[in-house]
């Protein structure tokens, strides 16, 4: 049964969006601790348990809020979706229609669960843009973002931006499939050239205090850090490529099925 207030229809969703934000959350943590541990660093358990805890807090906290609302107002008014058809269909048929009646959908459920990550994940980044220690744990008095990433946090944001307004505009018209591999080739080609600009900076992280006690130490960590971020930068810019061309696919296709059916 559905926990949190969240009803059956939504729940899936909701266990989908909350396992892929705390899934990036936990990696970006894990990475910094494993850099810090394989440099000598002195890390305790109960400094990574509260960064953890940080994490699933603000995670767990917010996908469950917004779900929970989401269920309710759906629950407690099923007639206000589509209103522009006379025989518009009840939550939660509305949501549970299959996308195998028609082929050119946007199933709803995917518009509203891409809509509620991208909505979390841009608080996430909010944050950690004012407090690195939801990423640095204990290790933020010794380490901060370099400024390679407050150069790329606006075009970040922008990029969340338009893929919330890309599933808002599919939750309401999902029949838009074009509209939606659109923005995504945009949004795909926007991220490599950040992700191209972040490894052509080759420092991510910098030493909080340059003049310090234990630098030797803290540079060593420094590198490594660096050094996975570098590999995992190679890694997304691969994915995103990966994902982009598909994308263009996707709307090569769509213009290819436009033109046939006008012919």
């Amino acid at each position: 049964m559905a926990a949190s207030g969240i009803g059956p229809v939504l729940f899936p969703f909701y266990i989908k969006v909350l396992s892929f934000n705390l899934g990036i959350s936990f990696a970006i943590v894990f990475t910094v601790f494993v850099a810090l541990f394989a440099a000598g660093q002195s890390i305790t358990f109960s400094g990574v348990a509260y960064a953890c805890f940080l994490q699933l807090t603000l995670q767990f906290g917010f996908v469950t809020l917004i779900f929970a609302i989401l269920d309710k107002h759906l629950t407690k008014f099923p007639d206000r979706w589509d209103p522009r058809k006379p025989q518009r269909l009840k939550y939660p048929e509305f949501l549970e229609a299959k996308a195998s009646k028609n082929a050119q959908r946007v199933p709803r459920l995917e518009s509203i669960s891409q809509f509620i990550a991208s909505a979390v994940f841009l608080v996430w980044l909010r944050s950690v843009q004012k407090s690195p220690f939801l990423i640095f744990g204990p290790a933020a008095a010794i380490f901060r973002l370099a400024p390679v990433w407050h150069q790329v946090f606006a075009p970040s944001m922008l990029i969340v931006l338009a893929g919330m307004v890309q599933a808002g505009v599919n939750l309401l018209r999902p029949d838009w499939i074009r509209f939606r591999s659109a923005v995504r080739v945009g949004i795909g080609a926007i991220t490599l050239v950040i992700v191209y600009f972040l490894v052509r900076a080759r420092e991510w992280i910098v030493l909080a205090n340059p003049a310090g006690n234990g630098l030797d130490d803290h540079r060593h960590a420094m590198e490594i850090i660096n050094q996975s971020i570098f590999y995992s930068l190679l890694l997304a810019g691969l994915i995103v490529i990966l994902l982009l061309l598909r994308d263009l696919w996707r709307l090569v296709r769509a213009a290819r099925g436009l033109a046939a059916s006008r012919a």
